[in-house]
């Protein structure tokens, strides 16, 4: 089997999606062993209400790709690779075999819990869909946002102050724009306004079990693959003061010549951009597809 796994980020979150997943061994086995890790029944963090938290959007979305990863292994569904796009790449991470599930939990927890109180209330991001890197970049002339997400030639994420984002929306849709609107998310990521953040966030982690990597991750900051532990550490716990090149990151995956792409649960947003990206390859969401249908059809592929 040659697959490769995506693993989407914040802001992919749905109500109730933890409840929504299949009633598979797998599953429940992680629902309950994030359960047995957090101290609280994870299935609580999935609501309307409880999603306003960084902390339970992030460790939902872990929750829920780490599942699926084991599902895929419990039906010998084989990765030659995995990308995770922000918080993704956890999942990613444990995906490959670098950390263990109950460790990534506390990291990303931490992680979490540092975005939220990093910043003040007034922050986040909001996508740009239908313009060129540079009619974005000067869109952005004398303002405090950042292009936090390179998701496509013509997909991009700003971050920063929801007032500044208010305008550069309206300004991207007057600019010939076909799709410029605010992300669910309650913070601003990527970007340096949360660099003591990571700093802090790479001390905690220093002592975290991690190992090498069984499948190469892909750096969310510089499109890399990554096997060493220690290199796939600093990735982790940095990458949310840094941009995200999800474009470079797909051109490095796809040149892995997979003959299939799987995205893990929630959403749809990475399938759209692969098969936008790669008409040629196979791709099947997770979010969209009963997961014995995703099974029989990869093994067809494979």
């Amino acid at each position: 089997m040659s697959a490769a796994l995506l693993v989407p980020g914040q802001g992919a979150q749905t109500p109730g999606f933890l409840h929504a997943l299949p009633d598979h061994g797998s599953v429940q086995k992680t629902l309950a062993e994030a359960s047995a890790v957090l101290g609280r029944d994870i299935l609580e963090l999935d609501s309307s209400e409880a999603l306003r938290s960084t902390v339970a959007v992030q460790l939902t979305l872990l929750t829920a790709g780490v599942a699926f990863v084991r599902f895929l292994d419990s039906e010998h569904i084989g990765l030659i690779v995995a990308a995770g796009l922000s918080v993704g790449a956890f999942t990613a991470a444990v995906a490959a075999g670098s950390i263990a599930f109950p460790d990534a939990i506390q990291f990303v927890r931490r992680r979490a819990e540092l975005m939220e109180s990093a910043l003040p209330q007034g922050f986040g991001m909001g996508v740009l869909e239908g313009l060129r890197f540079t009619q974005v970049r000067d869109l952005l002339i004398g303002r405090s946002l950042t292009i936090a997400n390179y998701n496509s030639p013509v997909q991009f994420v700003v971050s920063g102050a929801r007032n500044e984002i208010e305008a550069i929306l309206s300004l991207a849709l007057a600019a010939g724009a076909h799709r410029a609107q605010f992300l669910n998310m309650p913070t601003a990521s990527h970007t340096p306004l949360l660099g003591p953040a990571a700093q802090e966030l790479l001390r905690f982690a220093a002592d975290l079990p991690m190992g090498r990597s069984k499948i190469p991750v892909l750096s969310n900051s510089t499109a890399r693959m990554l096997t060493d532990a220690e290199a796939i550490r600093q990735d982790l716990a940095l990458n949310m003061a840094h941009p995200v090149r999800w474009d470079d990151m797909f051109t490095v995956v796809r040149g892995l010549e997979p003959r299939i792409f799987l995205e893990a649960p929630p959403g749809h947003t990475l399938t759209r951009l692969a098969q936008l990206a790669c008409e040629e390859t196979p791709v099947l969401c997770a979010s969209e597809s009963r997961w014995d249908v995703l099974v029989r059809d990869t093994q067809r592929v494979g």
